[in-house]
């Protein structure tokens, strides 16, 4: 499968390779090699999303859009999508947490708000997928 994609596997041996070199903390070299793939993906999925998928929802009844969920490969790219999207989100969140919240209390509220707020709002996606989908 990862065959069918070398594009891919170029760029993200490019990124770790990189990342390798700056001699981050490893948490940080993860997250930062993740976030940059995950902007590359996002790269090609939110215009999927919007050109196929939602882009003319305007124009589409109830049951068009169902029809559309139905299909397993629509599915499938658009909960990618939501997870892809939402991690990160997260990461990107941390990071503005990170370097702009020093105060000793907030910072962790902040940083745990985050993390369940984006895993909340991921899962409520996905179950809104599987419940549209299924014409419910």
């Amino acid at each position: 499968m990862i065959n069918k994609f070398p594009f891919i596997v170029i760029v993200a041996k490019f990124l770790l390779k990189a990342v390798k070199g700056l001699k981050l903390h490893p948490e940080a070299d993860e997250d930062w090699a993740f976030q940059k793939i995950s902007s590359l993906a996002m790269l090609f999925l939110i215009p999927w999303l919007y050109i196929y998928g939602l882009g003319d929802a305007g124009g589409r009844d109830y049951n068009q859009l169902v029809f559309w969920l139905q299909n397993p490969f629509n599915k499938g790219f658009l909960i990618l999508t939501i997870i892809i999207m939402m991690s990160h989100a997260r990461l990107g969140l941390e990071n503005i947490i990170e370097d702009y919240i020093h105060h000793k209390l907030l910072f962790p509220i902040a940083l745990y708000s985050v993390k369940l707020g984006c895993k909340f709002f991921m899962i409520a996606a996905i179950i809104g997928v599987f419940v549209g989908g299924n014409g419910g």
